[in-house]
């Protein structure tokens, strides 16, 4: 009843109904009853579904905001189901919301690896940022410039322990920057911490919209546990790069 009612306490529904006046069985508010009955089976079973009575059109899909593979950047799409479904929440403030990433390690195996990589070589930039600095950033703060690109890749390859192809003297072969960094991604593992940071990235980058942008109050949505796998068929038409949007009971 409480995701239902507007800002004023009222239930103001849009909802089908069908029969024959001409069926000597039939009666108006059993009709109604019965719609109404199976839109509250819906707001149980499936919120969004049901929010459908209320915004018209393919409520749904309100259940879930997808991204491309390997980011976390809201896309044009994914604003505008946020700018819709801020607008059912603002219009109904029983309305919170579990906000959970996903990550779909077969998908992003490439785009985590590079992440992974970058995040490598920010924290050796950052060991001689706090060599020079008495206050250094925080690695997640720390930017590679294209020019810094280079000599970073290489001391991360030197200090890559795996077995590299050798010169003539058993040195280790100063290789292109293209194979440096084809070999460098070739032997990082996707582990569990990366698949979990991009996953949180996402589930962040829903919630500060919504309380920002979509000046939704913070009390109404939560960061929810990230989902490590593609295993759900809870919206198999979307893709498994995404956010969940779960209604809070």
């Amino acid at each position: 009843m409480a995701l239902l009612k507007d800002g004023n306490g009222v239930i103001n529904l849009d909802v089908p109904i069908s029969g024959s006046l001409n069926d000597p069985q039939f009666s108006l508010g059993s009709v109604i009853a019965r719609a109404i009955g199976n839109l509250f089976i819906k707001v149980v079973t499936s919120p969004f579904a049901a929010l459908g009575a209320l915004l018209g059109g393919d409520a749904e899909r309100l259940g879930y905001i997808e991204f491309a593979p390997g980011s976390a950047e809201l896309n044009e799409e994914a604003l505008r189901k946020l700018q819709r479904l801020a607008r059912a929440m603002n219009n109904r403030p029983a309305l919170t919301l579990d906000i959970a990433g996903r990550v779909d390690p077969d998908a992003e195996g490439e785009a985590l690896r590079r992440e992974s990589l970058m995040r490598r070589l920010r924290a050796l930039k950052l060991e001689d940022l706090a060599r020079e600095l008495d206050n250094p950033p925080r690695l997640d703060e720390v930017e590679i410039a294209p020019e810094e690109y280079e000599r970073y890749l290489r001391r991360a390859y030197r200090r890559a322990d795996f077995d590299k192809p050798r010169n003539f003297l058993g040195f280790p072969k100063r290789l292109p920057l293209e194979e440096t960094e084809r070999l460098l991604l070739a032997h990082i593992e996707i582990s569990e911490a990366a698949m979990r940071r991009l996953a949180n990235r996402r589930a962040e980058a829903v919630l500060n919209w919504l309380r920002n942008e979509g000046q939704v109050p913070a009390d109404r949505v939560y960061v929810a546990a990230p989902r490590l796998d593609a295993a759900d068929n809870r919206h198999p038409d979307a893709a498994t790069t995404r956010v969940d949007l779960a209604v809070r009971r």
